[in-house]
C-alpha cells in the first residue's frame, strides 16, 4: 500500500503558494466504489470524483435533495445527510440502515450508543413529537461520525424545523453552501468530459479571481494567462479553454470592460454528469504535472512525501474519509483570496498488493 502526497507550484511567481483543489479538483469516490466505501464518505456519487466551480460567487453545492424517499442512488448505505432536507427523515433512514447492521437498529440499542438511559427521547424525535436538544444533536453526529460540514448541516436542519414556514434566509443560505449536491444540472456530455479531463481549465478558472487578471487590459488576458502559466500552454490552448469555460457558463464577457469575468449564473455542470473516464484522465494529467514539477522546481518551492505501510482493507472507508477531511481542512487553512498564485495538492492512496482471497 502506498500513500503519496504532493504539493506543487504551478506558476513562476515567487509569492505565497496556495490552492487549486477542493472547490476545483477531483476529490471523491471512484465509479465502482464499494457499499462500505460509499457509506463512509460525505462526498459520494456515481463518478470518479465530485468537483466544484472555483472562485465563483455561486459556489457549487449539489442539487439533489430528498426527504424520506430515496433520491435514486444505487445503494441505501451510500446516502448521507446531504441527501435530505428534513432532519427527521434522515434519522429514520439511519435507523433503518444503521452502518454495519443488516437490520434496523433498535431504539434501546441506539440509546445506549448515544449514552441515553431511555430510548423515549429518540422515539419522540422520530415521531415528530419533539425536537432534539443540542446535546442530542451532538450525540447523533458523534455516533454517526459526521464530518465538520455534515455535523453543521444536520444541526441547521434541526434549526430549520423550529421555524417551519418562516425559515431565516441565513439558515437556508448556509445549508445550500454546505451541501455539495445543490447545483443546477444540465447534461453536456462531450463538453463536460473536456472540462473535467483538462487540468489547465481548473487553473485558468482559479486565475480569474486574482487581481492580476482583473487588471489586464482588454484583449490582452490571453497573453497574461500565457505568461502566468510559464508558457506551458499555447495561446491556442488558452483560447480554447476560455471558450469552453464560457459555454459552460463558468465565465462571461464583460461588455463594458471588454474582457472575461467570473459568471454570475450557475455553471451548467454538476457532480452527477462527470464521466469516470474523464476523472481518471484528469488524475493522470495532474500526476504528469507533478512529475514535471519534481524536475523543474527547487525543493524550496514544492513538497513531495510518501509513506509505504501495511493496513487492513476493512479500514479503507475510514482512511478515505480521513483523507477527504484532511483535504477540506487544508483548503480552509491555506486558501488565500488575495493570492496571485495557483498551486496543486494531489493525494493518492492505493494498494501495492492484490487482495488475498483466502
Amino acid at each position: 500500500m502506498h500513500f503519496f502526497f504532493v504539493l506543487v507550484r504551478q506558476l513562476e511567481d515567487d509569492r505565497a503558494t496556495h490552492r487549486t483543489c477542493v472547490r476545483t479538483a477531483f476529490c471523491g469516490p471512484e465509479v465502482g466504489s464499494s457499499l462500505a466505501e460509499s457509506a463512509a464518505l460525505s462526498h459520494s456519487g456515481d463518478m470518479e470524483t465530485p468537483f466544484f466551480a472555483a472562485g465563483t460567487p455561486n459556489e457549487a453545492t449539489g442539487s439533489r435533495r430528498g426527504s424520506s424517499s430515496s433520491p435514486g442512488l444505487k445503494t441505501p448505505d451510500s446516502m448521507t445527510v446531504f441527501e435530505f432536507d428534513v432532519f427527521r427523515a434522515y434519522l429514520i433512514y439511519v435507523r433503518d440502515h444503521y452502518p454495519g447492521m443488516r437490520r434496523p437498529i433498535t431504539l434501546e440499542r441506539w440509546a445506549k450508543k448515544l449514552n441515553y438511559r431511555s430510548p423515549r427521547s429518540i422515539a419522540m424525535v422520530l415521531k415528530g413529537q419533539r425536537l432534539p436538544s443540542e446535546e442530542l444533536v451532538l450525540a447523533f453526529s458523534t455516533d454517526l461520525k459526521h464530518s465538520e460540514n455534515e455535523r453543521r448541516y444536520f444541526e441547521l436542519l434541526v434549526r430549520k424545523e423550529k421555524y417551519r414556514g418562516n425559515v431565516p434566509a441565513s439558515i437556508l443560505s448556509e445549508l445550500q453552501k454546505l451541501n455539495p449536491r445543490l447545483i443546477r444540472r444540465k447534461p453536456l456530455e462531450a463538453e463536460v468530459f473536456t472540462y473535467v479531463s483538462g487540468w489547465h481549465n481548473y487553473v485558468i478558472l482559479q486565475l480569474f479571481s486574482t487581481a492580476g487578471f482583473r487588471a489586464c487590459s482588454p484583449g490582452q488576458c490571453e497573453d497574461w494567462l500565457f505568461h502566468r502559466l510559464g508558457g506551458r500552454l499555447s495561446k491556442e490552448e488558452i483560447t480554447a479553454s476560455l471558450s469552453l469555460l464560457e459555454r459552460l457558463k463558468f465565465i462571461e464577457r464583460d461588455t463594458a470592460a471588454g474582457h472575461y469575468r467570473l459568471s454570475t449564473n450557475d455553471p451548467l455542470i454538476s457532480t452527477e454528469e462527470i464521466p469516470s473516464a474523464a476523472g481518471r484522465k484528469h488524475h493522470i494529467e495532474q500526476m504528469e504535472q507533478a512529475k514535471e514539477a519534481v524536475q523543474r522546481d527547487s525543493m524550496m518551492e514544492r513538497e513531495f512525501t510518501c509513506l509505504t505501510l501495511r493496513t487492513r482493507r476493512s479500514q479503507l472507508p475510514e482512511i478515505k474519509k480521513a483523507i477527504r477531511e484532511f483535504r477540506d481542512k487544508f483548503d480552509r487553512d491555506y486558501f488565500d483570496e488575495q493570492s496571485e498564485d495557483v498551486c496543486q495538492l494531489n493525494i493518492q492512496f492505493f494498494f501495492h498488493t492484490s487482495e488475498d482471497k483466502k
